[in-house]
């Protein structure tokens, strides 16, 4: 919601095209913003996407292709940011390809072989008229890709995510519970301990293990493990406390002074008109108007 709204915010409503003295170039650039490419978007839609790319990801990617004589962009289409790899730097300094691929996980079959394309740069277009455009947020110390910047709530995001799941199996399992497991039959060695605790823990304890069904097998009643339910005490308070932890970290991390902003209601606040009017200006000329220069 956070990425969506902010998205919205940093693609505006549309281009606002000023008249010109060069009719010629006034009706292109017309044309372009009414039909960016032969897919049929608007320029606003390619910018759209371009700016949830931004704020979810940190970067945005831009196919352009020249015109015939090379003199202006006919087409322009978002591409997708998770898709492109940088390419090495040449003497100058700068990179003159990137590699794009639908799928880089299996990048070594035919059909996800990465394709060059060339980076973007007006005065050598003459030859490789579909060039790429590759930007996004500053990263310190991370030199081909970015980040975005939430980056810092991240492991909150997470944790919020696997709150998330983990009452989803627990509900989806009809609330069974946590067990503590002794074993009866004598005490195993070192490595056979290690073994049984490594295979019980892969299999047991993640969000998607609440509350399974757990199967022991044993030669007779008295070899058989003894199973122990273990109750969370204050459990209700320590989910509830920790779910306001990851909120407020999350709206902390995407910079957002007032959760109003994205349709969250706080408890005790009364939200007045000239209290958000204010936490909008705020959050938009620290976090949307940068994005959009």
């Amino acid at each position: 919601a956070i990425c969506n709204a902010a998205a919205d915010m940093i693609a505006g409503k549309g281009f606002i095209l000023e008249e010109a003295d060069n009719l010629t170039s006034y009706v292109k650039a017309k044309k372009l913003i009414a039909r960016a490419n032969r897919k049929g978007d608007t320029l606003h839609d390619v910018f759209k996407k371009a700016a949830f790319d931004l704020q979810l990801q940190g970067a945005y990617a831009l196919q352009v292709i020249w015109s015939k004589d090379r003199r202006s962009i006919v087409e322009i289409y978002h591409q997708p940011v998770e898709q492109v790899r940088a390419g090495v730097y040449n003497e100058e300094g700068e990179r003159d390809y990137y590699y794009i691929s639908t799928d880089w996980s299996q990048y070594r079959k035919a059909e996800y072989k990465p394709e060059p394309i060339k980076a973007f740069n007006p005065a050598d277009n003459k030859d490789e008229p579909v060039q790429l455009i590759y930007n996004g947020l500053y990263s310190p110390g991370i030199d081909a890709y970015f980040t975005p910047d939430y980056i810092g709530a991240l492991n909150w995001i997470l944790t919020d995510n696997m709150i998330s799941e983990y009452f989803y199996n627990l509900v989806s399992n009809n609330f069974s519970p946590t067990f503590w497991i002794n074993f009866n039959n004598g005490v195993p060695s070192e490595r056979e301990r290690n073994h049984i605790e490594r295979k019980i823990n892969e299999k047991f304890t993640s969000p998607d293990a609440a509350g399974r069904v757990l199967l022991t097998f044993s030669d007779d009643k008295n070899t058989a493990p003894d199973l122990q339910a273990i109750q969370l005490s204050n459990a209700d308070k320590q989910y509830k406390e920790l779910a306001e932890q990851c909120t407020q970290n999350i709206l902390t991390g995407h910079r957002l002074s007032s959760p109003m902003l994205i349709g969250i209601k706080t408890s005790g606040q009364l939200g007045g008109r000239a209290e958000l009017m204010d936490a909008y200006e705020l959050y938009f000329n620290a976090q949307i108007k940068p994005k959009q220069d």
